[in-house]
């Protein structure tokens, strides 16, 4: 785990800041993501239950953007599907067409 991260994860809060999820907030989240030029700077790591972490933002249910931890955008009900790095982004919509 990056230092930053150790350190948000002793400022973790007692629940996750996903709006309505009240399970503990145990994974600590890069809104942008390090290998997309993201930083390791408090604002840019967002507090997630594992649930909504693991399968939610990485499943591409759902996104976070925005700047932590008081102007955070959260977009629900995503429905993208990924490949292997190097190939292309697949986007499908809620009907399963491909993009």
């Amino acid at each position: 785990m990056c230092e930053p991260c150790t350190e948000l994860d002793a400022r973790l809060e007692a629940v996750a800041k996903v709006p309505g999820c009240s399970r503990a907030a145990v994974h600590a989240h890069h809104i942008i993501p390090r290998s997309q030029g993201g930083t390791d700077d408090p604002e840019n790591l967002v507090s997630l239950c594992a649930a909504h972490h693991l399968h939610g933002i990485h499943g591409g249910r759902m996104r976070v953007t925005g700047t932590a931890p008081d102007k955070l955008v959260w977009e629900f009900g995503l429905r993208r599907s990924y490949v292997a790095a190097g190939a292309r982004n697949l986007d499908i919509d809620a009907s399963g067409t491909s993009l």
